[in-house]
This record gives C-alpha cells, sequence and structure tokens, in this order.
C-alpha cells in the first residue's frame, strides 16, 4: 500500500505548478477550502500513477468519491481525461480546443 500523501509537499505536487493549476477562484468560498484540498490531493495521487480504486483506498473514501473529484479536476482544468492532466502538468499547453 502507498503511504499516506501530505498534500502539501512541493516534491509531490510538482510545487507551483499545480497549486497555479488549481486556483480556481481568487478567494474561495466558504466550504470550497476542504474541497480544494482535497482534489489536489487527489491529484498528487494521480501524478504518481495510481488508479481510481489505489487513490480511494490510500485517502480512505470510496472510488466514486474519487471519481468525483476528478470530474471536478478535469472540469478546473478544462479537459476530459487523466491523460489530458498529465499533458498540462507537464508543461505541454492548454488541450486543444474543439
Amino acid at each position: 500500500m502507498t503511504p499516506p500523501i501530505n498534500a502539501t509537499d512541493d516534491r509531490v505536487l510538482g510545487g507551483r505548478q499545480i497549486d497555479a493549476l488549481m486556483r480556481g477562484e481568487p478567494r474561495p468560498q466558504p466550504g470550497l477550502l476542504e474541497s480544494a484540498d482535497r482534489q489536489r490531493e487527489v491529484l498528487a495521487l494521480l501524478v504518481r500513477g495510481l488508479s481510481t480504486r489505489e487513490i480511494a483506498e490510500v485517502m480512505r473514501i470510496a472510488p466514486n468519491t474519487v471519481k468525483t473529484h476528478l470530474k471536478h479536476i478535469y472540469a478546473r482544468f478544462g479537459v476530459s481525461s487523466r491523460g489530458q492532466v498529465m499533458d498540462l502538468l507537464r508543461g505541454g499547453g492548454p488541450p486543444p480546443t474543439q
């Protein structure tokens, strides 16, 4: 089993790159901060290559909850897949417009 992840660990998150991508609103509304932190944690585990099931086990949440976090991450980044998120994090730029 993968050890717990500290979502603020720059080595795991990819430093400023992920934090910049995760900033969607100038001022988070009440209740959104915790959600953003959980999304950041899911993203950190995604970057490490974990599956939905593995992320759920590490975070001790249901796989469907992981899927919900992933949907919100995709929406924030304007993408529709894990691969597109990884491309953004590697510096591949924005996804192509359709």
